[in-house]
């Protein structure tokens, strides 16, 4: 006897639309990204595209995912916050110019690879079932890292928060 053991994917595109609703009643003037890495199916992909939700993608097979959907590279942050170079280079080939940044290491890399890419700085909030750890900075810290990107001429884009 042999069994058919592929899996299969349940999902209710209804309650995406209902949320996606409700999140813009709410914040009618805060652009969602969403967090590819927590359901990559193609049917979310493609039906929050059609939404017009950007995407936070955290690797190159995220990006090229999202990008073969048809999402304009504008509305694609890249969100790891220690990218391999050959990612951002990828990233940069392809359009997508908005990067996080958690240290000035990972600024200067950036500015090395991807000299066109907009900045962005993550604030993430504790959740005790994230599997992500980001840097918690002191305000000299982040002043710090805000003084690398003026003085070396790079463009800062926005604050991103996270919920991990």
């Amino acid at each position: 006897m042999t069994f058919n053991v592929d899996a299969f994917f349940v999902a209710d595109m209804g309650d995406i639309l209902q949320k996606h609703l409700r999140w813009h009643e709410a914040l009618p003037r805060v652009a969602p990204f969403y967090a590819v890495k927590c359901n990559n199916k193609p049917a979310v992909i493609r039906t929050l595209a059609c939404l017009g939700t950007g995407f936070d993608c955290i690797s190159k097979n995220e990006i090229d995912m999202v990008l073969q959907i048809g999402v304009n590279p504008q509305r694609i942050i890249f969100g790891n916050p220690c990218k391999k170079p050959s990612h951002i280079k990828h990233a940069a080939a392809h359009g997508v110019d908005t990067m996080v940044f958690d240290c000035e290491d990972e600024l200067e890399k950036v500015a090395r690879l991807h000299p066109t890419a907009k900045y962005a700085r993550l604030f993430a909030q504790h959740s005790p079932y994230s599997c992500m750890c980001f840097h918690i900075r002191s305000l000299e810290q982040i002043h710090a890292l805000y003084d690398v990107i003026f003085h070396n001429g790079l463009s800062w884009n926005n604050y991103l928060h996270h919920q991990r």
